[in-house]
């Protein structure tokens, strides 16, 4: 019994060996499909040739490298599966030891003349000499060509640096028609499988589409957004706060001596800081933000210009002139007056307020036409409208630019 067990065993080792995958069964289908069936890889590899070969693709983006605003560039990193069917290459497993998948060099085969119809480099076949291609007992192929893909897009950085950026990779049939050979995506479209964020972009929304009204192609679309915490921390709030600063140049006295330095100090950072953060923002004209800057920055000319036109009256010998006196005693005097009736709560006290208020005003207007301002009441006047209007000013731009750049 132990004698016919063994024999078993042993007639059941000696078949599992004959039927192992061997170098030699490697060498003779290699021999069979490229030598004995004599394999050309210049013919499209189908029986039918009046029927065109579908080729599928998907593509594995595998990083988002950056884009390139004054170059109209997107360059990201990945690769493409592309599938066919080559029925030349098929052959029975049983026949070569159940050896039902090979490995072959791009460069042995028929392979569909697929290139980047945007990109920025010169035409070129993808992939590489070292690239194999997997080949299927069915005669199914998948090749996985990786490339750093340099295409074109039209940048619009008017909303900067809150802006999406819709991009295209399109791949195409260069050389054979329609009829011959069409390509479609694949069932997984762009595939995020071992994809490495960017530290200033995210996607946000990816597509597939083909196109084959002229020639075959495939349309893969990215939508990626910028990620603006950088900017916002760097450069517009040191902007807004530097503008507030500037506004500040209103609150101080003409008397302490340091108003124009003060001016002049403020101006100077901000023309400064322009020149540090300028190689952060986009080469490109046409940002919203833009035009946020050059408002700070004449904002900014104003105040100095302001500053030195009060310190030249300030000091001015000569008397003011009526009709500017008249028109700060007016202002004045509607000022005390609203001052005059706040509180009031019923009719009597309202009424007593009024005559009150009557009085009070006739004799604060005797008193102000009795009093002659001079340049330093005058100024220090001015002084009060600038600051509030030039801060009112800047809130209300401050928010309007944040609202378009956000919506």
């Amino acid at each position: 019994m132990a004698r016919f067990i063994l024999s078993v065993i042993l007639i059941w080792f000696l078949n599992a060996c004959s039927q192992a995958q061997t170098g030699n069964n490697m060498k003779a289908l290699m021999t069979k499909l490229f030598i004995t069936d004599g394999y050309n890889k210049e013919v499209r590899p189908s029986l039918n040739q009046s029927e065109p070969l579908r080729v599928d693709l998907d593509l594995f983006l595998v990083a988002v490298n950056g884009i390139d605003e004054v170059g109209q560039k997107l360059i990201t990193t990945g690769f493409v599966d592309i599938y066919w069917k080559d029925e030349y290459l098929q052959w029975a497993p049983a026949t070569y030891g159940d050896l039902s998948t090979i490995y072959v060099s791009q460069d042995k085969i028929w392979k569909p003349d697929i290139s980047l119809q945007n990109g920025f480099k010169k035409l070129d076949e993808l992939g590489n000499g070292f690239i194999k291609v997997i080949i299927e007992k069915d005669g199914m192929l998948r090749w996985s060509p990786f490339e750093i893909f340099e295409t074109k897009c039209d940048i619009n950085i008017e909303k900067f640096p809150f802006d999406e950026q819709t991009c295209d990779i399109i791949f195409v049939v260069w050389s054979y028609s329609i009829s011959e050979v069409k390509i479609s995506k694949g069932l997984k479209g762009i595939n995020f499988y071992n994809f490495k964020g960017n530290g200033e972009w995210k996607v946000v929304s990816t597509s597939a589409t083909v196109d084959s009204s002229a020639e075959t192609r495939v349309k893969f679309s990215l939508t990626v957004r910028r990620i603006p915490t950088f900017y916002l921390i760097n450069v517009i709030a040191p902007i807004v706060l530097l503008a507030v600063l500037n506004i500040f140049t209103f609150a101080l006295p003409v008397d302490c001596g340091e108003k124009m330095s003060y001016s002049i100090t403020v101006f100077l950072s901000f023309a400064v800081f322009l020149s540090i953060v300028s190689s952060t923002l986009p080469k490109t004209a046409g940002s919203i933000l833009e035009f946020y800057l050059m408002f700070q920055l004449g904002m900014g000319t104003i105040v100095v210009i302001v500053t030195a036109v009060e310190l030249r009256l300030h000091f001015r010998s000569k008397p003011v002139p009526k009709w500017l006196q008249v028109v700060f005693t007016l202002s004045f005097i509607k000022y005390m007056r609203s001052k005059k009736n706040v509180g009031c709560s019923d009719n009597n006290t309202q009424n007593d307020s009024a005559t009150m208020n009557g009085e009070v005003i006739k004799k604060e207007r005797t008193h102000a036409d009795s009093i002659e301002l001079t340049w330093p009441d005058i100024i220090a006047r001015v002084d009060m409208i600038l600051f509030w209007v030039l801060l009112v000013a800047v809130i209300i731009m401050t928010l309007i630019i944040y609202l378009l750049l956000t919506n």
